[in-house]
């Protein structure tokens, strides 16, 4: 069950790029119905799942309604009303994204058992392989992207920011 809300979580945030686009280029018309059409699709997926697997058929509804609904109105909308232009490359390069990021879940659960103790020390353990193969995959997949190098670019500009704000602050107790 924590793996899937996770995971509903990931879909959840994968999205928001969708859907600040689509607030920047004012598309709510386009999308006035996908609201309507994720709720029944919900209800209706959560009302026979929630029969099979309890709570966890809830969550696998929302996966449902996110994945089937949701993410490919909000995408196809946005590449024909917003970028004018083909939806394809979204949806490739969003479910490429999807399912490396499932792979990467994958070997980091599967290490994780691997823990052989548990309480804070095996939570903390577990967090560092999560961190570590979470992060570090992402490093590996895409290091050479144009999409990563403006990801590092805008983290070294806020960072830099962050510090020479903090320097300011301690430069400012000290006098």
């Amino acid at each position: 069950l924590e793996a899937l809300i996770v995971l509903l979580f990931f879909l959840k945030g994968m999205r928001t790029a969708a859907l600040t686009f689509t607030t920047a280029y004012g598309l709510f018309w386009f999308t006035k119905w996908k609201a309507v059409v994720e709720t029944v699709v919900l209800l209706a997926c959560s009302i026979v799942l929630v029969q099979v697997w309890g709570i966890t058929g809830v969550v696998v509804s929302g996966l449902i309604s996110t994945t089937l609904v949701s993410s490919v109105w909000e995408g196809f909308m946005l590449c024909k009303h917003g970028f004018e232009r083909s939806s394809k490359r979204y949806f490739a390069m969003f479910y490429l994204y999807v399912a490396f990021a499932l792979l990467l879940a994958a070997v980091a659960f599967g290490l994780c058992a691997l823990v052989p103790f548990g309480g804070v020390p095996g939570f903390l353990v577990k967090g560092v392989i999560a961190l570590v193969i979470s992060v570090g995959g992402f490093v590996a997949a895409f290091h050479r992207t144009q999409a990563f190098a403006q990801t590092v670019d805008l983290a070294k500009r806020f960072a830099a920011k962050l510090f020479g704000k903090i320097g300011g602050l301690s430069r400012k107790a000290n006098r």
